[in-house]
């Protein structure tokens, strides 16, 4: 009698399980792509998040990023670079001329949206761990990349 008590939980769990888990796999996550419009060989930045509204390309350093530094409260960065030895990353530096702290972007990386990342190499130093986003008067601000150096992380 104890067996019979058991056997149709266990039973009704069997048939209920494989349809859950079906109706759980069927729907995958999409991934994010890169951001468009940025050519082979370039880092490029955009005024928004997720790749929108471009900003500037750039193939060589840039000392001083114009109209495309301090961009926020939002946007991206796409290092759409080639192999090079050494100089297939991307520096972004909290000041022009390469000065303050940096954040190294990999060839091939983007960050779609830069409030969501620091600056988080060269301790110290000016911009240390504020968002790559310029967001005065923000928490971890008012950050903001004002200048790019093609490098290797």
């Amino acid at each position: 009698m104890i067996r019979l008590r058991f056997r149709l939980p266990i039973a009704i769990i069997t048939a209920i399980v494989p349809v859950l888990m079906a109706g759980a796999t069927a729907h995958p996550a999409a991934a994010f792509g890169a951001p468009s419009g940025c050519p082979s060989g370039a880092v490029c930045f955009y005024h928004s998040g997720n790749g929108g509204d471009l900003c500037g390309i750039w193939y060589g350093n840039a000392p001083d990023l114009a109209a495309c530094s301090n961009n926020g409260p939002s946007g991206s960065i796409y290092n759409n670079g080639q192999p090079c030895g050494g100089c297939q990353d991307v520096n972004l530096y909290w000041g022009s001329s390469y000065s303050g702290a940096w954040y190294c972007l990999p060839m091939g990386h983007y960050l779609l949206y830069i409030e969501q990342n620091f600056f988080d190499r060269g301790p110290g130093q000016p911009g240390y761990g504020q968002t790559l986003a310029y967001r005065p008067g923000q928490p971890n601000g008012p950050g903001g990349v004002v200048s790019a150096l093609w490098t290797s992380c």
